[in-house]
């Protein structure tokens, strides 16, 4: 079996990039941002990009500090909604629904 398959070339354009199929123009997709996990990914992409020289480490340094309050405040409503289940929790353990005094 050979591995040499032939690229279909581009015909307009003799040294563009081979075509496949039609191109699609898509819509940006934005970052999730509704949990730390999600702020910890980007900004890990945004260090990367600043690695390989791509991104302004003065940039980088503001989302950095963006996504950090956007972090701790997914921790307080997450948190608000542990100590709610929690209250909860206790409040059934202490009336219970159904038994006879």
């Amino acid at each position: 079996m050979s591995t040499d398959a032939q690229i279909p070339a581009t015909p307009d354009v003799p040294d563009a990039p081979p075509v496949w199929g039609p191109t699609v123009e898509r819509k940006p997709t934005r970052q999730r941002l509704d949990t730390t996990r999600h702020c910890s990914m980007l900004l890990a992409r945004y260090v990367r990009k600043w690695m390989d020289g791509k991104a302004r480490i003065d940039d980088v340094s503001k989302l950095a500090h963006i996504l950090q309050v956007q972090a701790r405040l997914i921790e307080g409503r997450d948190f608000e909604a542990r100590i709610e289940a929690l209250e909860e929790a206790a409040k059934a353990r202490l009336h219970p629904v159904g038994r006879a005094a």
